[in-house]
């Protein structure tokens, strides 16, 4: 488990504990942060800790609430809920909100 900096918008830092995702797509290769947060998991951006998604767990079909996962199954959904979104919005655009990322 790592440690993630998250840069709030009052300007002060937030440390937080995270796990490493790794996620690959055509040619790029992410390291993104997944941690848990109330009710859910979340992806975030390593440098910033903007968010990038929060991850949706499902159950016979419907989607739950991803906090009562376990870190394994987390993963995986996140790794979809990245798909999903790089197929929405475009590799392009993720890979260039990716290489030149914001807090704000």
């Amino acid at each position: 488990m790592q440690t993630l900096n998250m840069k709030l918008r009052d300007g002060s830092e937030k440390s937080v504990k995270c796990h490493t995702l790794i996620y690959t797509r055509m040619n790029g290769v992410y390291k993104l942060a997944l941690r848990k947060s109330g009710r859910h998991w979340i992806v975030s951006e390593f440098k910033f800790g903007a968010k990038v998604c929060t991850v949706t767990g499902y159950y016979k079909g419907m989607p739950i609430a991803s906090g009562t996962l376990p870190l394994k199954d987390a993963r995986i959904c996140a790794l979809v809920d990245l798909d999903l979104l790089v197929d929405r919005i475009g590799f392009d655009k993720f890979d260039a909100a990716m290489s030149d990322p914001k807090p704000f």
